[in-house]
């Protein structure tokens, strides 16, 4: 996911389930737009409001300047709907490490 609920593309008001693989720089302006975000669609693909820090992660291999980073996964979403985030240290930018993301969506 490349920004929130109201810039990408109008979603906010939308009802179709998307699986998500969302990353997040914690020193980001939209930081706290894009937590909103991740919500709004957790709660649109059927997932708990649990989630479970996954281990191996995205996160594994950045460079310190990247770390703290976490990754976690919502529990219970709608089969073929994951929700996952990630947030690590850094401002607004792409996220630093592209290798997974190709690999979780080519599951799909």
């Amino acid at each position: 996911m490349a920004g929130n609920t109201t810039t990408s593309g109008g979603c906010a008001a939308g009802t179709r389930k998307v699986a998500v693989m969302a990353f997040v720089g914690t020193d980001d302006s939209l930081f706290t737009s894009h937590r909103q975000a991740v919500s709004t669609y957790a709660t649109r693909d059927g997932c708990t409001t649990t989630t479970q820090t996954m281990s191996p992660s995205w996160c594994d291999g950045l460079s310190s300047t990247n770390l703290p980073c976490t990754c976690v996964s919502y529990q219970g979403c709608s089969e073929g709907y994951p929700v996952i985030s990630c947030e690590y240290e850094a401002p607004h930018q792409q996220a630093p490490n592209p290798g997974p993301i190709w690999d979780s969506l080519a599951q799909f």
